[in-house]
């Protein structure tokens, strides 16, 4: 009787390393597809906020590169602003009364500077 033992053991061990590294691409390759699938149906989740924060970036680089009046038309079309406008001309009004500002004529540069510092604030709050 001859001994082949060992040469059909090699051959049977090529034979199974090179199935199980077939089996091993197909599985990777399945696996890549499913994550890049994945990663395009969870990116359209993100694009619109994505967008948003790009605009952002853009508008608040034109402001501090010199184009602010966009952000401020943008506070000063606010009905928060009007709304906070008239809350303060009334709390300064009330002061005046209660405290007979009206003849120190501190009353007019109080409700100008508030107008100023409401603006101030939304524009802060927009950037």
């Amino acid at each position: 009787m001859k001994f082949t033992g060992l040469g059909n053991l090699d051959k049977l061990t090529r034979t199974g390393a090179t199935a199980a590294a077939r089996d091993a691409k197909a599985a990777g390759e399945l696996s890549l597809a499913d994550q890049q699938a994945l990663k395009t149906e969870i990116g359209g989740i993100y694009d619109p906020r994505m967008q948003a924060g790009n605009q952002a970036f853009q508008d608040i680089n034109a402001f501090y590169g010199g184009d602010q009046q966009a952000i401020i038309d943008q506070a000063q079309a606010s009905p928060f602003m009007s709304s906070m406008i008239d809350q303060g001309e009334s709390a300064i009004a009330r002061n005046a009364q209660s405290m007979g500002g009206w003849r120190t004529g501190t009353s007019g540069e109080n409700l100008a500077q508030n107008s100023q510092n409401v603006l101030q604030n939304l524009v802060q709050q927009i950037l």
